[in-house]
């Protein structure tokens, strides 16, 4: 019986080991899509379109939700400051989950920001998006596929 209980113990500790790395994983990748998410909102919310744009792959894909896809870094760049010259601010992100595979992140996360409707009154507007990243060979993570969607 000694021999047994020994052999159940080993037998949970065997897997939480193999579970442990798991976990690591995947809030290491919270971790890292949170830094990322962190700068991109720091970058908007200065007014800062091209910095915005650089964290986007050159090759990148966009669509805001309006059935449209935009295409390389300029036409993002165009898309972010039209949001910012018509007074977008407060942008921020939630992340819902993200997951890492070698050299691709993604995530799925809630987004929010505030602005002002036609009449000049605050309004406050959100949704979800979907960012999936690559790592370049320099290291950094860019942007390869951002969608989002705007919700009530």
């Amino acid at each position: 019986m000694n021999l047994r209980m020994n052999m159940t113990g080993l037998t949970v500790l065997f897997s939480l080991l193999l579970l442990a790395p798991a976990a690591a994983l995947a809030d290491s990748a919270e971790a890292q899509a949170n830094k990322l998410n962190t700068q991109w909102n720091a970058a908007f919310n200065q007014g800062d379109a091209a910095a915005v744009a650089g964290f986007y792959a050159e090759d990148a894909v966009l669509s805001p939700g309006n059935g449209k896809a935009l295409k390389g870094r300029t036409e993002i760049q165009g898309l972010f400051q039209s949001f910012i010259d018509n007074g977008v601010h407060s942008h921020s992100i939630e992340i819902i989950e993200a997951h890492q595979s070698g050299d691709v992140l993604y995530q799925v996360a809630e987004w929010q920001a505030q602005g002002e409707n036609a009449d000049g009154e605050a309004i406050s507007f959100g949704g979800v998006l979907s960012n999936t990243f690559r790592r370049n060979a320099d290291g950094n993570w860019q942007s390869h596929l951002h969608v989002w969607n705007a919700g009530e």
